[in-house]
């Protein structure tokens, strides 16, 4: 999640390429351009009351939110041999008025066209898979944009004028979108929150500090119910409200420095584990920050510390250590994808997948309450699914896996990856545990099965032993710079990486550097000078849909797998995240948790 200072000074910065002006006096302390403090956002908007969000100028960008790189790609063709040098070797004896001279223009005529491979995801959709973007942000709490020009820019990855420049995504536009400004549901009986194309998804984002997604509902929840302070007695009511209207409650990127979410819950349905790029930011929430925390809201969740043991993975990764506690506890729940989207970038990116047995609302809550979830860092970015064959049944990604009365039995799993050729595909496995008190001595996820994908619709099949209480999930991770990347553009690679490592939530400026040599600074200030006529393949590339206020920019595939690095023992490795699927939980007759 990146923060409003990041945004602050990207377009302080561009300002002053577009205006080529030179001020010494600017700092490279991105909190000199700060608008507020990112643990009280939430607070200045605790209402429904629409009254009470009409101003929203005490609340810009102060949510900690990411603005997140919706991306493709794009490869530029290799020039053709010149045919002089063809004539040229064809001809080397000079026998070119012999009955067996060869005819170069024969040979060019009879050359194979090679067709680009089709899409193996494009099934997918009439296999009862909906992607969509759960985490939104617009006028009525602290986003740029209205409703409308949100929903719009959902709705523009299914325009003409965006297949033409981006065929790949034929087929791989949004088909939902979850608008959930900050602790408000003004924004849900907006007139614009419709759409023809998309499916629409009532939501609103809960508490400060601390946030979480509430989707599909019809009533505000508070988390200050009696005007006081947060504590972990309201917040540990919040699923509760949520589910007594049938709504779903889903944690948001809970090791965000600013706005973590040590509070101590286990009933909610979901969890973001992938917000903004996976490896924008390196820093996250440490066990210091947690010590002042509890100084002031009191003992935080066991589940939650066990999680900060792994440090040095970003605040992605370290979320996803946070699934795997709750995993190993018992907690089983889906995984989900925002966008967090306030400004400049699109909605979309990361996306959450559901598999769904209606194209509807009720369908999309029915497949997050199962946990039939992946997600990936794009829309048109690798997939995963996932088999589990246990005792003659088959199971679905996410599903509890019954073993019986044994204590250790062997089953089939079977993962598949497309769009993915040359990914790592990982299985990671974990126990479980019955009590906190025995969670402080285990081990979270390790690998259990790893192999490379070897063409676009890849399977791979384990057999994995497991026990009561285990659980397992698979994870895809796509190469780093795609093979068929301008080298020129590859060339760049490293050193955003090294600018990448060097971002922090205090210090955006390494960030800004890079981007800014691929935003056009005009159309970036204002939406209206946005031409498509100026877009360049491997820029960012503004977006009609909005026309006021700063633009809204759709960037390249290259870019969002750089944003995407996977690091490992704090090192950059060649490879990105792709994908990640829901866990299945293994259940036998004698286990139970506390």
């Amino acid at each position: 999640m990146v923060k409003a200072s990041f945004r602050v000074a990207l377009v302080f910065v561009l300002t002053g390429l577009a205006c080529a002006a030179n001020n010494e006096n600017f700092s490279n302390d991105i909190s000199d351009l700060e608008l507020g403090d990112t643990t009280d956002v939430a607070d200045v908007a605790d209402t429904s009351d629409v009254a009470d969000v009409a101003d929203t100028s005490d609340v810009a960008d102060v949510a900690d939110t990411s603005d997140v790189l919706d991306f493709d790609e794009a490869a530029d063709v290799g020039d053709s041999a010149d045919s002089a040098d063809m004539n040229d070797d064809l001809g080397a004896d000079d026998s070119a008025d012999s009955d067996d001279a060869v005819d170069v223009a024969d040979l060019q005529d009879t050359t194979e066209v090679i067709e680009p491979e089709p899409d193996p995801t494009l099934p997918m959709r009439a296999e009862g898979w909906l992607r969509g973007d759960l985490h939104t942000h617009t006028t009525h709490s602290d986003g740029e944009d209205s409703v409308g020009v949100v929903v719009s820019l959902a709705e523009y990855f299914q325009t003409e004028l965006f297949l033409n420049a981006h065929p790949e995504y034929a087929g791989n536009h949004l088909d939902f979108l979850a608008i959930t400004d900050h602790c408000t549901i003004t924004q849900n009986s907006d007139p614009d929150f419709y759409s023809d194309s998309v499916i629409m998804i009532r939501g609103e984002e809960f508490g400060a500090p601390g946030h979480a997604n509430i989707w599909d509902l019809d009533e505000f929840v508070p988390h200050k119910p009696d005007g006081s302070g947060p504590t972990t007695e309201s917040y540990q009511a919040g699923p509760g409200l949520a589910h007594a209207q049938g709504a779903l409650f889903s944690i948001n990127h809970p090791m965000v420095t600013g706005i973590p979410f040590p509070w101590d819950i286990r009933d909610h349905d979901a969890m973001e584990v992938i917000n903004t790029g996976w490896g924008m930011l390196s820093d996250s929430y440490d066990l210091d920050m947690l010590q002042k925390w509890e100084q002031q809201y009191g003992p935080s969740s066991p589940i939650y510390r066990k999680a900060l043991e792994y440090p040095g993975l970003g605040f992605n990764g370290a979320a996803l250590r946070f699934y795997e506690a709750q995993l190993t506890r018992g907690i089983h729940v889906a995984l989900v994808a925002g966008s967090d989207r306030h400004k400049i970038f699109p909605v979309g990116s990361p996306t959450t997948w559901v598999h769904t047995q209606s194209d509807d609302v009720s369908g999309i809550m029915d497949g997050i309450r199962a946990r039939h979830t992946f997600v990936s860092r794009n829309p048109a970015a690798a997939t995963v699914e996932m088999t589990v064959v246990s005792q003659d049944k088959t199971y679905a990604m996410g599903d509890k896996i019954s073993i019986g009365d044994e204590t250790e039995a062997t089953v089939d799993v079977t993962i598949r990856v497309r769009r993915a050729e040359g990914a790592r595909v990982r299985l990671i496995q974990g126990v479980g545990v019955k009590t906190d008190e025995e969670l402080a001595d285990v081990e979270l996820g390790t690998l259990a099965h790893e192999v490379f994908a070897d063409s676009n619709d890849f399977e791979t099949t384990v057999l994995l032993t497991v026990h009561p209480g285990d659980w397992f999930y698979p994870v895809v991770h796509e190469r780093l710079i795609s093979p068929d990347l301008d080298p020129e553009l590859a060339a760049m690679v490293p050193d955003m990486l090294e600018s990448l490592g060097q971002v922090s939530q205090e210090d955006y400026m390494p960030l800004i550097s890079v981007l800014a040599g691929f935003i056009d600074p005009m159309a970036l200030l204002n939406a209206a000078e946005c031409d498509p006529k100026s877009w360049q393949t491997n820029h960012a590339q503004c977006m009609p849909p909005d026309d006021n206020g700063y633009g809204t920019f759709f960037i390249p595939d290259w870019i969002n797998r750089v944003f995407s690095i996977i690091r490992e023992g704090g090192e950059t490795t060649d490879w990105c995240m792709g994908a990640i699927g829901s866990a299945c939980l293994v259940q036998g007759a004698y286990w139970s948790h506390n």
